[in-house]
């Protein structure tokens, strides 16, 4: 009965054991994708004060004696040389008094042909943060989905083996367990009051 005692106490700490060494490495293997995530969530979460995927330059000129039509190709090229646009011409919408011009690269002209005024406004990605957006938002959709479903699972399992990590006075069944209600409060409450 003894040794029946002494062998479950065995296999017990044999299962803690391997669930420490388990949640290290996968917790070492999720660290690149924790912080990108993080990095991301912070950046979206401000959309609304500023676009966390792109940088927008908008500036004016008035340009004398642009040649051609506003929506011929001489005028096109004409505009972008004077503006100092490298890209190339995509397309062109034409709104009463203004021919809207579209070029590769993220740039756009808006030329109003009675003021004689170019409003330029371009669009580069930011460093860093497009891409960490890009994965964030899942814009690969299927095939970065999969790679999204395993890290979200092995988060979960991250959480619960974190659980039974520490035993004694620093264990979940003294302290851990307070916490772990704490952190579940804070989206209850924000539910509750703003849902």
């Amino acid at each position: 009965m003894q040794q029946s005692g002494e062998n479950g106490a065995g296999w017990g700490k044999r299962l803690f054991l391997l669930n420490r060494s388990f949640h290290r490495d996968v917790g070492y293997f999720c660290v690149g994708l924790i912080i990108i995530y993080s990095i991301s969530g912070i950046a979206v979460n401000h959309v609304d004060s500023w676009n966390p995927s792109y940088v927008i330059t908008r500036s004016e000129q008035v340009l004398k004696d642009v040649s051609g039509k506003p929506d011929s190709e001489e005028f096109q090229q004409a505009l972008a040389k004077r503006l100092g646009i490298n890209a190339r011409f995509l397309s062109s919408v034409r709104d009463s008094n203004e021919e809207t011009l579209f070029f590769y690269e993220g740039t756009r002209v808006a030329w109003n042909e009675v003021k004689q005024q170019a409003s330029i406004e371009t669009t580069e990605k930011r460093i860093g943060l497009f891409f960490a957006n890009y994965l964030h938002l899942n814009k690969a959709k299927r095939v970065w989905s999969y790679v999204a479903d395993v890290f979200a699972v092995l988060l979960i399992y991250l959480s619960l083996s974190g659980l039974f990590m520490l035993k004694g006075a620093n264990g979940f069944g003294r302290r851990g367990w307070f916490f772990v209600s704490a952190g579940l409060v804070i989206p209850l409450a924000f539910y509750y009051l703003y849902v």
